[in-house]
């Protein structure tokens, strides 16, 4: 098996209850610090984290290329290259996105704030994890 991490560069905006993808974003490194996070524009603010990745070279016939998260919260949507991929039920999850890969690659959450100004995003991570058929037969 093996990883790739997607702690940064991300890109961060926030937009109003309701409306679609921010039209403008601005750079984060992933977990922000105390002033890497921009102050919501009201609240009913929603936030939207993206980070942008190439296909891991190399993939061969049988590869699985899993996303991996952890420390995000629950209820977070999902989508990769504009495809719906859900909301994390649980703080760590996985979602096999291997028939989704493109050559350049759009990684999109949108995170619930719960009534809090900021969400936790101390703890977070999202990692490419590959595994192949040898991986099962080791």
């Amino acid at each position: 098996m093996h990883t790739i991490g997607l702690m940064g560069p991300w890109e961060c905006a926030w937009t109003a209850a309701g409306e679609q993808l921010p039209r403008s974003w601005c750079r984060l490194r992933l977990p922000p610090g105390d002033s890497g996070l921009p102050k919501p524009p009201g609240k009913q603010a929603v936030l939207w984290l993206r980070r942008f990745f190439h296909r891991p070279t190399g993939l061969q016939p049988g590869d699985a290329v899993w996303l991996v998260f952890a420390g995000w919260p629950a209820g977070s949507k999902l989508w990769l290259n504009e495809v719906p991929l859900g909301r994390l039920a649980a703080e760590e999850e996985r979602r096999e996105v291997t028939l989704l890969l493109a050559p350049r690659n759009a990684l999109c959450v949108q995170l619930p704030l719960g009534g809090e100004p900021r969400p936790p995003l101390q703890r977070v991570g999202v990692v490419l994890e590959i595994s192949s058929n040898e991986d099962l037969t080791a």
